[in-house]
Parts: structure tokens; C-alpha cells; sequence
């Protein structure tokens, strides 16, 4: 896809597996795709129902070469299940590349349809954690290998200010966590890693709200995270806006609607 030009080129690829793909990384060289062992199987009741589970099988990453869609490898890596990528960088002769890790795809069967359900008696659909971590991938040897923080984080955001080439370590990443690792509910905490991956800033939300997905808007050496969120005790939908170097100080601001909205916002910040 060029910038004004629209797509340009593309070329199907055949997959090994019938796999869930929600998302992919992308470096200065290749597009990152990781495929979990969840096999769909056509002519079940619901989409979520077509998906099976197999635990014994490995995950599969392919690395496409962006300068030639045709030049494709196939790689055996850890089984898990992923939504959402962050980032990706190459770091010497591995690629690096970061995503909200879940072990298996539990949430598929029972939160997502617990949350889409009127007969749920939970007020909190019971939410199995995705972690933050690394794909290690070694395309001279081989081997792909996973590193988790064991920090609970999904839909990572990459900071735009700290990418640069020929680097050492990855960008600053903000995400969603939770304020009380005990409690596996909706998000309601904002986080930061540095660039190996180590949290260096937090903040959580007041009490009875659900924190939704973030986006960084960056003017400079300054940025600002921007993201929905719902009050369920006041029933309000509300935006606010925090400093992305100083989370532990809270909303730089905070903007209310008189009434609540569904959850479930995406978005992407582009400069006008």
C-alpha cells in the first residue's frame, strides 16, 4: 500500500493450518505473522464454536520479505494464542518482536461468550490474562523462542518517538492492565515498559472503571496517551488524556458524556 496510491500489490498465502490471525508485526524488512494451533473447522453453529483447540501441536510464525511478498519461511515456535502485536525490530541477525501472549485460547470460549450473553450471572466476565512478551526469532538457525514479563497487558501501543534503526532494544510500550492481579475482570490500569520490556510506569484508574484501547499522539519530545473509558458507577463514558512519560501523575485531563457507550473502541491517531 502506497501513501495515495491505495493498494498497490498483494498475494494470497497458503497457511498450514486453518489458525485465528488478528494482527501482525512488522519490521524495516519483513511482516511477522504468529499463528496459534486453533484449528478451524467449517459447519459449526458459531464462528467461535469452529475453532478447536490443539495444545499438542507447535505455533507457526512466517516471515514475509517486504520487498518480495513471495519470499516466505515458515518457522516452528511456542503454542499460544495472540490478538494483538506491538512492535517489531531486528536486533543483529533475530528479529524482536512484541504481543499480548495469552497460553491458550480460553477467552475465545468463555469470556468472549460470557460478555455477549445475557445469562451470565458474573457482573465480570472471568478473563483469562494475556501477558506482554517477546517473540526471539532466529532465521539462521531456526529457532523461536518466547519471552514473558508476567506483567498482564493487552493492546500494546508502540511509542513512535523512541523508534530508530540499527537499535540495540526495542521502543517504549504503553498498554491496558489491571490494578489488582487477583482480580481477572476488565482492564483498569495503564502501563509502561521501557524497551527490554521492563515496566517502568503505571497508573490506575479509580475504582469501578474499565479502562478501553489507547492511542499515543506525539507533538515533538512530548506525547500524550488518549483513550475511553466507562464509569459504571455513574453509567458515564468518559476520555481522558495522560502524559505518557508521567503516568503516575494521572489525567492531564478528563472529558464525560452525560450517558455510557458500548465498549469495544478502536482507533489510530494520524496527524492532520
Amino acid at each position: 500500500i502506497a501513501p495515495g496510491q491505495g493498494l498497490t500489490h498483494a498475494l494470497p498465502i497458503a497457511e498450514p493450518v486453518n489458525g485465528y490471525l488478528h494482527s501482525f508485526a512488522v519490521t524495516d524488512r519483513y511482516l511477522m505473522f504468529y499463528i496459534g494451533p486453533y484449528d478451524y473447522q467449517a459447519g459449526s453453529e458459531t464462528f467461535v464454536d469452529a475453532f478447536q483447540w490443539r495444545p499438542d501441536q507447535a505455533g507457526r510464525v512466517l516471515l514475509v520479505d517486504k520487498s518480495d511478498l513471495s519470499m516466505q519461511r515458515w518457522f516452528d515456535a511456542p503454542t499460544g494464542f495472540v490478538f494483538h502485536c506491538g512492535e517489531a525490530f531486528e536486533c543483529g541477525d533475530t528479529i524482536i518482536a512484541r504481543m499480548s501472549w495469552y497460553d491458550s485460547p480460553e477467552v475465545m470460549h468463555s469470556s468472549m461468550v460470557g460478555m455477549m450473553s445475557d445469562e451470565s450471572s458474573q457482573p465480570y466476565p472471568d478473563f483469562p490474562r494475556a501477558h506482554f512478551a517477546s517473540l526471539m526469532i532466529h532465521p539462521n538457525t531456526g529457532r523461536v523462542e518466547l519471552e514473558k514479563t508476567g506483567v498482564p497487558m493487552e493492546f500494546p501501543v508502540t511509542d513512535s518517538r523512541s523508534v530508530r534503526n540499527d537499535r540495540q532494544t526495542g521502543a517504549a510500550s504503553y498498554g491496558l492492565s489491571h490494578r489488582d492481579a487477583a482480580h481477572p475482570t476488565y482492564a483498569d490500569a495503564v502501563v509502561k515498559f521501557d524497551g527490554n520490556g521492563i515496566e517502568v510506569g503505571r497508573y490506575d484508574l479509580p475504582l469501578h472503571h474499565i479502562a478501553e484501547e489507547l492511542r499515543l499522539v506525539a507533538d515533538g519530545s512530548s506525547a500524550w496517551l488518549v483513550g475511553t473509558f466507562l464509569d459504571l458507577k455513574n453509567r458515564q463514558t468518559g476520555l481522558h488524556v495522560l502524559n505518557a512519560d508521567q503516568l503516575g501523575d494521572g489525567p492531564v485531563a478528563v472529558g464525560r458524556m452525560p450517558r455510557s457507550v458500548a465498549l469495544g473502541f478502536h482507533g489510530h491517531f494520524w496527524p492532520a
